[in-house]
């Protein structure tokens, strides 16, 4: 119980600050002119391959637009969030109830490994919003060429 007492004191500040930040990035992706959905470029999509590379920005960009209009477009950037959070707040618990040194290293090492982890998670979700909304603009510019 003192392991999940001092995770979840340590956690919810971090999380607080890394949501706040990601979640306004994602903001910000949204309203720019030209930008892709977060974590995401066309080499992603094995699609966008029969393109020339300006053809796939242009398609990249109006299906991240797309998809930034949905509700859980923001689900990537809260997966990060937390995936990360809980890293350092793993990182700074386990020094205090293991032999652990309480060390920045430690901390570092713990957060670099689920921070690597909930990036891979954050791209494959970050796909799955996108796919969709691409492959429906693939196909509706396929049928007026």
């Amino acid at each position: 119980m003192n392991f999940l007492r001092i995770f979840f004191a340590e956690l919810w500040p971090v999380l607080l600050g890394v949501g706040l930040v990601l979640v306004g990035l994602w903001f910000a992706g949204r309203f720019a002119s030209h930008s892709y959905f977060l974590f995401t470029s066309p080499k992603s999509f094995n699609e966008l391959a029969g393109y020339s590379e300006d053809e796939q920005k242009r398609l990249l960009q109006v299906a991240s637009k797309e998809t930034f209009r949905c509700w859980w477009s923001v689900l990537p950037s809260i997966a990060f969030a937390l995936v990360f959070s809980g890293g350092i707040a793993l990182g700074m618990t386990l020094p205090k109830v293991t032999a652990l040194p309480d060390t920045w290293w430690v901390h570092t090492i713990v957060a670099a490994l689920l921070a690597g982890e909930a990036g891979w998670l954050v791209m494959r979700l970050a796909v799955s919003c996108v796919r969709p909304h691409l492959q429906r603009l693939i196909a509706r510019t396929s049928h007026v060429a």
